[in-house]
C-alpha cells in the first residue's frame, strides 16, 4: 500500500557499484553460456540474443537497471517465449547424462538469483531503511547481521514481475520489494494495479478512513468494537478488483482484527490537542532539549511523515487515524459537551 520512491533505492546503486559491476558481468557471461549449453528453439535463441543485445548496446546492467529502462525492457520484449518448453543439455564429462530444465530456469540458474540474494539484495536492502512489507504495513521485514558481512533477511523478495513470466528480471534490484510472508505467498506471480516503486510524481491513494458516525458513538461509550473503519481502494470492487490490493490482501480484515490498536490511536490522536499534551511538550523541550525525536512521534507512537511510514509496521495505519480525528475533533468535543 505503500510507494518506494524508486530514486531511494537507484541513490543506493553507487555504495554498492564494485559489486554490482562485478556480479552484473558474471551473469551476463552466464547467460550467454547457456545459449551453447542447451538445445534452444530459434524463438529461444532468438529472445535471449535480443535481451543481451539490448544490455550491451545500452550498456546498462540487469542488477541496477534504472526505473526507465525496466520498464522499457517489460514493453520491449513482454514474457519470456516458450520459458515451460524443456530443454536439454548433455554433461561435459558424462555424455550419456543429461540435464533437462525448463527455459525459464535456465535463464534464473544463470543469472544466479538465489546466489545474489545471499551476496547483495540482503545487505543492499538492509541500507534503504525499508523496515515493513510494502504490500501491509502490518508485518516487520528486517534484516539482521547474524555475523559480520553475514546478513539474514527476516522476509520475503517478491519480484513484481514475476521470474515465471520475466526471469530476466530476476536479479533487478527494482524488480524487488520487501514482502512479509504472507503477502509474498498470496501475491505469487500475480501483477497487481498497485505500483511498489514510483517516480515520486505518479501513484495511486491507498488508505484509511474512520467511519464518522461510529468514532463520535464511541466517545459516549468507549467501546471499541464499535469504531469502523475502511481501506481505500478504488480498483477494489471495480473491473480492476482481481489485481487490487484489497481483494488480494484483505487490508480491511488484517486491520480490523487491531481495534484495540485503533482505540488507542483514536484516543492519544484526540489528546494531542488538549493544553495537556502541550504542557508536556513544553516540558520535553525544557528538560530534553537536544531529543531529535518529534514530539508527534513521541505522542502518538509512530512515524507520521509520509517519508517514514515504511519503517514501522501501521505507521499508515497511525498516520491515517491520526490526520481523521484532527478533522472530527470539533465533532468530538461536541459530544463530550467540552
Amino acid at each position: 500500500m505503500i510507494s518506494i520512491n524508486e530514486k531511494k533505492v537507484s541513490d543506493r546503486f553507487k555504495d554498492f557499484e564494485k559489486k554490482i559491476n562485478t556480479l552484473d558481468k558474471k551473469a551476463i557471461s552466464a547467460l550467454k553460456k547457456q545459449k551453447e549449453w542447451y538445445n534452444l528453439d530459434p524463438n529461444q535463441l532468438k529472445w535471449i540474443n535480443s535481451i543481451i543485445e539490448f544490455i550491451e548496446r545500452e550498456k546498462i546492467g540487469l542488477i541496477d537497471i534504472s526505473f526507465e529502462k525496466l520498464k522499457e525492457v517489460v514493453d520491449k520484449f513482454e514474457t519470456v517465449k516458450n520459458g515451460d518448453v524443456l530443454v536439454d543439455r548433455q554433461v561435459r564429462k558424462n555424455k550419456a547424462r543429461v540435464i533437462r530444465k525448463k527455459f525459464k530456469d535456465v535463464i534464473i540458474d544463470a543469472l544466479n538469483y538465489e546466489d545474489l540474494k545471499n551476496k547483495l539484495f540482503k545487505e543492499f536492502f538492509s541500507e534503504i531503511d525499508i523496515k515493513t512489507c510494502v504490500y501491509c504495513n502490518s508485518q516487520y521485514a528486517i534484516t539482521i547481521e547474524k555475523t559480520k558481512n553475514d546478513f539474514q533477511a527476516r522476509f520475503q523478495f517478491d519480484h513484481i514481475y514475476p521470474q515465471e513470466k520475466y526471469p530476466h528480471l530476476s536479479i533487478s534490484i527494482l524488480n524487488l520489494v520487501p514482502s512479509c510472508s504472507t503477502c509474498n505467498n498470496v501475491k505469487s506471480s500475480k501483477e497487481l494495479e498497485f505500483k511498489p516503486y514510483t517516480d515520486g510524481k505518479t501513484s495511486k491513494d491507498y488508505g484509511f478512513v474512520l467511519d464518522k458516525k461510529s468514532v463520535i458513538n464511541y466517545f459516549t461509550t468507549f467501546n471499541k468494537s464499535i469504531i469502523q473503519f475502511n481501506f481505500t481502494d478504488s480498483d477494489y470492487n471495480s473491473q480492476l478488483n482481481d489485481t487490487s490490493l484489497e481483494n488480494n490482501f484483505q487490508i480491511s480484515k488484517i486491520y480490523n482484527e487491531h481495534k484495540d490498536i485503533a482505540e488507542e490511536i483514536i484516543l492519544n490522536s484526540y489528546v494531542y490537542n488538549n493544553i495537556h499534551a502541550q504542557d508536556l511538550k513544553d516540558f520535553i523541550k525544557s528538560k530534553m532539549p537536544n531529543n531529535k525525536i518529534p514530539f508527534e512521534r513521541l505522542f502518538i507512537g509512530n512515524y507520521l511523515d509520509n517519508d517514514d511510514l515504511l519503517r514501522r509496521p501501521m505507521a499508515k495505519f497511525t498516520k491515517d487515524i491520526f490526520d481523521e480525528i484532527q478533522i472530527l475533533k470539533s465533532d468530538i468535543d461536541k459530544k463530550l459537551k467540552i
